[in-house]
Protein backbone atom coordinates (compact mmCIF):
# COMPACT_ATOMS: atom_id res chain seq x y z
CA UNK A 1 0.00 0.00 0.00
CA UNK A 2 1.34 3.31 -0.90
CA UNK A 3 2.38 5.55 1.98
CA UNK A 4 0.42 8.66 2.66
CA UNK A 5 1.99 12.50 2.42
CA UNK A 6 2.28 14.54 4.95
CA UNK A 7 -1.40 16.15 6.27
CA UNK A 8 0.23 19.74 5.52
CA UNK A 9 1.09 19.18 1.94
CA UNK A 10 -2.44 17.79 1.31
CA UNK A 11 -5.68 19.28 0.55
CA UNK A 12 -9.25 17.21 0.68
CA UNK A 13 -11.73 18.00 -2.11
CA UNK A 14 -15.41 17.28 -1.15
CA UNK A 15 -18.07 16.34 -3.74
CA UNK A 16 -20.88 15.25 -1.63
CA UNK A 17 -23.16 16.64 -4.20
CA UNK A 18 -22.25 13.67 -6.45
CA UNK A 19 -21.85 10.62 -4.07
CA UNK A 20 -18.41 10.13 -5.27
CA UNK A 21 -15.69 9.49 -2.98
CA UNK A 22 -13.13 12.13 -1.48
CA UNK A 23 -10.14 12.86 -4.04
CA UNK A 24 -7.01 14.15 -2.97
CA UNK A 25 -5.54 17.41 -4.66
CA UNK A 26 -2.09 18.44 -4.45
CA UNK A 27 -2.09 22.22 -3.63
CA UNK A 28 1.59 24.12 -2.57
CA UNK A 29 2.67 24.16 0.81
CA UNK A 30 0.92 26.58 3.04
CA UNK A 31 -2.14 27.23 0.74
CA UNK A 32 -4.68 26.10 3.29
CA UNK A 33 -3.95 28.70 5.52
CA UNK A 34 -4.19 31.63 2.73
CA UNK A 35 -7.41 30.52 1.26
CA UNK A 36 -9.19 32.70 3.43
CA UNK A 37 -6.98 35.38 3.99
CA UNK A 38 -3.52 36.89 2.85
CA UNK A 39 -0.74 38.24 5.00
CA UNK A 40 -2.58 41.31 6.21
CA UNK A 41 -5.83 39.60 6.15
CA UNK A 42 -7.41 40.65 2.76
CA UNK A 43 -10.13 39.27 1.65
CA UNK A 44 -10.58 35.92 -0.87
CA UNK A 45 -11.81 37.81 -3.38
CA UNK A 46 -8.61 37.98 -4.94
CA UNK A 47 -8.89 34.78 -6.05
CA UNK A 48 -10.93 33.71 -9.07
CA UNK A 49 -14.10 31.33 -7.85
CA UNK A 50 -12.97 28.58 -10.21
CA UNK A 51 -9.11 28.56 -8.65
CA UNK A 52 -10.07 29.25 -5.60
CA UNK A 53 -9.18 25.76 -3.51
CA UNK A 54 -6.29 25.59 -5.94
CA UNK A 55 -4.60 29.09 -6.67
CA UNK A 56 -1.83 30.09 -4.16
CA UNK A 57 -2.38 33.81 -2.81
CA UNK A 58 -0.06 36.39 -4.67
CA UNK A 59 1.19 39.76 -3.32
CA UNK A 60 0.23 41.56 -6.53
CA UNK A 61 -3.10 40.72 -5.11
CA UNK A 62 -2.45 42.22 -1.96
CA UNK A 63 -0.94 45.24 -3.57
CA UNK A 64 -3.60 45.78 -5.97
CA UNK A 65 -6.21 46.04 -3.01
CA UNK A 66 -3.83 48.55 -0.83
CA UNK A 67 -3.64 50.84 -4.03
CA UNK A 68 -7.75 50.79 -4.45
CA UNK A 69 -7.46 51.79 -0.63
CA UNK A 70 -5.21 54.19 -1.18
CA UNK A 71 -6.94 55.44 -4.05
CA UNK A 72 -10.40 55.82 -2.07
CA UNK A 73 -8.83 57.60 0.85
CA UNK A 74 -7.24 59.93 -1.66
CA UNK A 75 -10.67 60.80 -3.47
CA UNK A 76 -11.88 61.52 0.17
CA UNK A 77 -9.04 63.37 0.99
CA UNK A 78 -9.54 65.58 -2.25
CA UNK A 79 -13.01 66.53 -1.51
CA UNK A 80 -12.63 67.26 2.24
CA UNK A 81 -9.73 69.42 2.16
CA UNK A 82 -11.36 71.86 -0.13
CA UNK A 83 -14.25 72.11 2.06
CA UNK A 84 -11.90 72.67 4.94
CA UNK A 85 -9.51 75.38 3.24
CA UNK A 86 -12.98 77.06 2.05
CA UNK A 87 -14.09 77.51 5.71
CA UNK A 88 -10.76 78.77 6.86
CA UNK A 89 -11.04 81.24 4.21
CA UNK A 90 -14.63 82.26 5.19
CA UNK A 91 -12.95 82.48 9.21
CA UNK A 92 -10.18 84.67 8.21
CA UNK A 93 -12.51 86.77 5.71
CA UNK A 94 -15.07 87.13 9.50
CA UNK A 95 -11.93 87.58 11.74
CA UNK A 96 -10.77 90.55 9.26
CA UNK A 97 -13.91 92.24 9.31
CA UNK A 98 -14.77 92.07 13.27
CA UNK A 99 -10.60 94.07 13.33
CA UNK A 100 -12.16 96.35 11.18
CA UNK A 101 -14.83 96.93 13.39
CA UNK A 102 -13.65 96.79 16.31
CA UNK A 103 -11.76 100.03 16.27
CA UNK A 104 -14.87 101.77 14.93
CA UNK A 105 -16.85 100.54 17.75
CA UNK A 106 -14.49 101.70 19.74
CA UNK A 107 -14.42 104.76 18.29
CA UNK A 108 -18.38 105.38 18.48
CA UNK A 109 -18.27 104.52 21.83
CA UNK A 110 -15.93 106.86 22.34
CA UNK A 111 -18.14 109.30 20.40
CA UNK A 112 -20.90 108.24 22.64
CA UNK A 113 -19.71 108.98 26.03
CA UNK A 114 -18.09 112.07 24.74
CA UNK A 115 -21.99 112.97 23.50
CA UNK A 116 -23.24 112.03 26.98
CA UNK A 117 -21.24 113.65 29.26
CA UNK A 118 -22.15 116.96 27.32
CA UNK A 119 -25.55 116.29 26.70
CA UNK A 120 -25.63 116.21 30.67
CA UNK A 121 -23.60 119.40 30.84
CA UNK A 122 -25.69 121.27 28.80
CA UNK A 123 -28.73 119.44 30.76
CA UNK A 124 -27.35 120.90 33.62
CA UNK A 125 -26.54 124.26 32.55
CA UNK A 126 -29.73 125.21 30.92
CA UNK A 127 -31.39 126.78 34.22
CA UNK A 128 -30.23 129.63 36.15
CA UNK A 129 -28.40 129.33 39.46
CA UNK A 130 -28.78 131.23 42.06
CA UNK A 131 -26.12 131.24 44.83
CA UNK A 132 -25.74 132.72 48.41
CA UNK A 133 -22.55 134.00 49.23
CA UNK A 134 -20.72 134.66 52.48
CA UNK A 135 -17.68 136.53 53.00
CA UNK A 136 -14.54 138.84 54.31
CA UNK A 137 -14.61 141.98 52.81
CA UNK A 138 -11.66 144.22 53.06
CA UNK A 139 -12.82 147.68 52.98
CA UNK A 140 -9.41 150.15 52.05
CA UNK A 141 -10.52 153.07 53.83
CA UNK A 142 -11.02 151.39 56.71
CA UNK A 143 -8.11 148.95 56.29
CA UNK A 144 -9.88 146.30 57.79
CA UNK A 145 -12.28 143.53 56.89
CA UNK A 146 -16.10 142.69 57.31
CA UNK A 147 -18.13 140.48 56.58
CA UNK A 148 -20.11 140.61 53.45
CA UNK A 149 -23.41 138.85 52.24
CA UNK A 150 -23.45 138.28 48.62
CA UNK A 151 -26.48 137.11 46.26
CA UNK A 152 -25.99 136.03 42.87
CA UNK A 153 -27.04 134.63 39.74
CA UNK A 154 -25.34 133.15 36.64
CA UNK A 155 -26.92 131.42 33.44
CA UNK A 156 -24.45 129.97 30.84
CA UNK A 157 -23.88 131.21 27.10
CA UNK A 158 -22.08 128.49 25.81
CA UNK A 159 -19.50 125.71 26.92
CA UNK A 160 -16.62 127.90 28.46
CA UNK A 161 -18.88 131.33 28.94
CA UNK A 162 -21.50 132.40 31.03
CA UNK A 163 -23.58 135.29 32.28
CA UNK A 164 -23.25 136.49 35.90
CA UNK A 165 -25.19 139.23 38.06
CA UNK A 166 -23.94 139.97 41.26
CA UNK A 167 -25.26 142.16 44.54
CA UNK A 168 -23.34 142.69 47.90
CA UNK A 169 -23.92 144.36 50.91
CA UNK A 170 -21.16 145.21 53.77
CA UNK A 171 -21.58 147.20 56.79
CA UNK A 172 -18.14 148.69 57.78
CA UNK A 173 -17.20 150.78 61.08
CA UNK A 174 -14.41 153.12 60.75
CA UNK A 175 -13.23 156.40 61.79
CA UNK A 176 -13.33 158.89 58.97
CA UNK A 177 -10.73 161.06 59.84
CA UNK A 178 -8.45 161.57 62.99
CA UNK A 179 -9.91 162.87 65.97
CA UNK A 180 -13.96 162.24 64.89
CA UNK A 181 -16.29 159.85 65.62
CA UNK A 182 -16.26 155.99 64.41
CA UNK A 183 -19.55 155.85 62.08
CA UNK A 184 -20.77 153.47 60.34
CA UNK A 185 -21.46 152.93 57.15
CA UNK A 186 -23.37 150.80 54.25
CA UNK A 187 -21.48 149.83 51.33
CA UNK A 188 -23.88 148.06 48.02
CA UNK A 189 -22.22 146.42 45.08
CA UNK A 190 -24.23 145.67 42.05
CA UNK A 191 -22.53 144.28 39.12
CA UNK A 192 -22.90 142.45 35.57
CA UNK A 193 -19.75 140.37 34.02
CA UNK A 194 -19.17 137.52 31.90
CA UNK A 195 -17.10 134.55 33.10
CA UNK A 196 -14.95 132.11 31.55
CA UNK A 197 -15.15 128.71 32.62
CA UNK A 198 -13.83 124.97 31.99
CA UNK A 199 -15.22 121.95 33.66
CA UNK A 200 -13.82 118.99 34.77
CA UNK A 201 -15.58 116.52 35.82
CA UNK A 202 -17.69 117.94 38.88
CA UNK A 203 -14.92 120.73 39.27
CA UNK A 204 -15.48 123.87 37.10
CA UNK A 205 -13.02 126.26 37.79
CA UNK A 206 -13.52 130.10 36.00
CA UNK A 207 -12.37 133.87 35.87
CA UNK A 208 -13.77 136.72 34.17
CA UNK A 209 -14.11 140.84 35.06
CA UNK A 210 -17.25 142.26 36.10
CA UNK A 211 -18.53 145.78 36.36
CA UNK A 212 -21.21 147.75 37.93
CA UNK A 213 -22.03 150.45 40.43
CA UNK A 214 -20.39 151.05 44.48
CA UNK A 215 -22.36 152.56 46.78
CA UNK A 216 -21.78 153.87 49.77
CA UNK A 217 -23.89 155.63 52.76
CA UNK A 218 -23.02 156.71 55.84
CA UNK A 219 -24.87 156.36 59.10
CA UNK A 220 -23.98 160.08 60.07
CA UNK A 221 -26.54 162.81 58.66
CA UNK A 222 -22.99 164.40 57.88
CA UNK A 223 -21.11 161.46 56.24
CA UNK A 224 -20.20 160.38 52.70
CA UNK A 225 -23.34 159.53 49.96
CA UNK A 226 -22.36 158.64 46.72
CA UNK A 227 -22.38 155.90 44.25
CA UNK A 228 -19.38 155.17 41.59
CA UNK A 229 -18.22 152.51 39.18
CA UNK A 230 -16.44 149.32 40.13
CA UNK A 231 -14.62 146.84 37.73
CA UNK A 232 -13.72 143.77 39.66
CA UNK A 233 -11.67 140.36 38.39
CA UNK A 234 -13.06 136.98 40.11
CA UNK A 235 -11.17 134.01 40.34
CA UNK A 236 -12.83 130.76 41.72
CA UNK A 237 -14.33 127.07 42.04
CA UNK A 238 -17.20 125.63 41.74
CA UNK A 239 -18.05 122.02 42.59
CA UNK A 240 -20.82 120.28 41.36
CA UNK A 241 -22.42 118.34 44.59
CA UNK A 242 -25.24 116.95 42.92
CA UNK A 243 -27.68 117.98 39.98
CA UNK A 244 -28.92 121.17 41.84
CA UNK A 245 -26.35 121.45 44.28
CA UNK A 246 -22.77 123.66 44.00
CA UNK A 247 -20.34 124.58 45.98
CA UNK A 248 -18.29 127.80 45.23
CA UNK A 249 -14.89 129.11 46.41
CA UNK A 250 -13.91 132.89 45.27
CA UNK A 251 -11.45 135.64 45.61
CA UNK A 252 -12.34 138.77 43.43
CA UNK A 253 -10.09 142.17 43.38
CA UNK A 254 -12.31 145.28 42.86
CA UNK A 255 -11.84 148.73 42.05
CA UNK A 256 -14.53 151.00 43.74
CA UNK A 257 -14.76 154.28 42.77
CA UNK A 258 -14.79 157.05 45.48
CA UNK A 259 -15.45 160.84 45.19
CA UNK A 260 -11.74 161.97 44.14
CA UNK A 261 -10.04 158.83 44.21
CA UNK A 262 -10.63 155.04 43.19
CA UNK A 263 -9.42 152.38 46.21
CA UNK A 264 -8.52 148.47 45.51
CA UNK A 265 -10.52 146.13 47.53
CA UNK A 266 -10.50 142.53 48.26
CA UNK A 267 -13.22 140.00 48.73
CA UNK A 268 -12.97 136.41 49.95
CA UNK A 269 -15.82 134.33 49.62
CA UNK A 270 -17.80 130.98 49.69
CA UNK A 271 -21.61 130.16 49.28
CA UNK A 272 -23.97 127.23 48.15
CA UNK A 273 -25.58 127.24 44.76
CA UNK A 274 -29.02 125.95 43.69
CA UNK A 275 -30.23 124.85 40.10
CA UNK A 276 -34.04 125.94 39.12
Amino acid sequence: MRASAPTSRWAVSSAASTGRSPRRTIAPRGASSRRSSGPSGGSTSCWPASTRSTRAWSPNCAARSTRRAWTSGTREDDVIRPRFAAALRTLAVLAALALLHVPEALEAQGRTGRQRARDQRERLDERWRYTLALGSFRYDPADDRFVSVGLRADFPLSEYLQFEAHLQGVRPEFLPEVGTNRVSATLIVFELGIQWRYRLGPLEPYTGVSGGLFARRDSDSDGRRFTRSTVSFPLGLRVDVSDNLTLMGEYRIRRDGHEIFTVTDTDLLVGVGLRF
